[in-house]
């Protein structure tokens, strides 16, 4: 959706509606995109002490879903080095 200039798209997560901004990739709006960029710190700092778990594993032990975490992945959140 267009309005005057401005480009909306509907968030991942909650389905509504936000202001887009070009610059960023984000596919939320800012509440679920913080909520979003916290669960993603929450991974990151578990594969940081158990680097090689599964998806499964990193759920269970973080309590952050599995297509979430297949999510971070897509989007290539995470590096090999």
């Amino acid at each position: 959706m267009e309005l005057k200039g401005q480009n909306f798209e509907n968030c991942r997560s909650c389905n509504k509606a936000y202001a887009a901004n070009p610059f960023l990739r984000s596919k939320y709006c800012p509440t679920c995109e913080d909520t979003y960029e916290s669960k993603y710190k929450t991974v990151r700092e578990y594969l940081y002490d158990h680097r090689g778990s599964s998806a499964v594993q990193i759920a269970e032990a973080t309590g952050i879903p599995v297509e979430l975490i297949l999510d971070f992945i897509a989007d290539e959140r995470f590096t090999t080095d």
